[in-house]
This record gives C-alpha cells, sequence and structure tokens, in this order.
C-alpha cells in the first residue's frame, strides 16, 4: 500500500510526474505518509489488516485528447461519484508521459462502515466505465474505451503452440501456477 501511493505521488522524483503535487487530490491528504497514515487508521479502527490492503485505478487518456488540469478534474469527480466519502483515496495526474493519465489509490476498507470492498470481475463495464463515459462526455471528451487486460497463455498453451508434448503433471503444474499468478 506504501509503495502504490508513493508511486502514484512519484515520491522517488520528488513529484515531477505530479508538477510537485499541484495535480494531486483527495479525502485523506497529498502527502505519501500522512496518506498512509490515514489509510491505517482506518484499518486500526475496524480491526481489518488482512487480505488486500488498498486498490489502484488508473484512467488514461490519448494525446492530445485532454490536459492535466481536465484530466484532474475528471479523477477528482469521479472520485466522488464512485468513492464518495465512503472510502480513503488520493489521486494524482501523470504529467510525464505524452498522454495525460491518472492513477487513484483508495483504502480496500470502508472509513463509514468498516466493509471491504471486493472487485470482482465486469465491475470495471458494470459500474465503474459508465461513470467515467458520464464525467467525459460532461467534459466534451469521447468515453473512454476499455480492454481488459489479457495476460499471456498458460504453460501448457505455450508448449501445444510450440509443438512440444507435455504430460498432464505438466498441465496441472502450469494451470497451478497460472491461477496462482491471477490470484
Amino acid at each position: 500500500l506504501q509503495n502504490a501511493i508513493n508511486y502514484i505521488l512519484d515520491v522517488k522524483h520528488g513529484g515531477a510526474k505530479t508538477d510537485f503535487g499541484r495535480w494531486v487530490g483527495g479525502n485523506s491528504g497529498i502527502e505519501a505518509d500522512e496518506v498512509f497514515k490515514n489509510f491505517m487508521d482506518t484499518k486500526e479502527f475496524y480491526d481489518k489488516f488482512d487480505g488486500r490492503q488498498g486498490y489502484h485505478f488508473a484512467i488514461s487518456f490519448a494525446k492530445g485528447e485532454t490536459d492535466a488540469e481536465t484530466c484532474f478534474e475528471i479523477m477528482r469527480e469521479f472520485c466522488e461519484e464512485f468513492l464518495k466519502d465512503n472510502y480513503d483515496y488520493v489521486y494524482a495526474v501523470h504529467i510525464d508521459k505524452g498522454h495525460m493519465h491518472g492513477h487513484i489509490i483508495f483504502n480496500s476498507v470502508a472509513r463509514t462502515t468498516g466493509l471491504k470492498y471486493h472487485y470482482v470481475k465486469g465491475d470495471w463495464e458494470k459500474y465503474i466505465q459508465p461513470i467515467t463515459d458520464k464525467i467525459c462526455v460532461k467534459h466534451n471528451l469521447d468515453p473512454l474505451s476499455f480492454e481488459e487486460e489479457k495476460v499471456g497463455v498458460s504453460y501448457a498453451k505455450w508448449n501445444e503452440n510450440k509443438g512440444n508434448i507435455i504430460n498432464w503433471t505438466s498441465v496441472i503444474r502450469a494451470d497451478i501456477d497460472f491461477a496462482i499468478q491471477k490470484s
């Protein structure tokens, strides 16, 4: 969690990616240590330190599609609509690439109820994408395209494609390794 917060706030480079904090916002502070402490205070209050610690979302735009100010406003509006005040969160726009993009880190434990957030496959398309689309249209931008990340092929499929013969033990081992990687 600390590493993810440090990354989006660009602690390693002194905040150059965020124009030295200009493009950082949220409801839990803007300094990495402060944000982390607030997240951990919520976890401590509800005694929920196990499992996933937080979530990292990224919203990215095509080169030249928008500017840092609009991207920042979209990130803010997204967090306010999707997370509301239910979760501790921080967001940052990175200006170091040829395209505008923002990152959001939010606590896995709701600060209002103590319940843990559970992302289920398909939630982005069903719940999150409609929010980003609505906000983008409001800012005269096209809805964002969503492509679910595909992570390679299993070792068994890779070997099959190469024409290699493998035994069932190898297939099962490769499937277990793949499942562990995805969990």
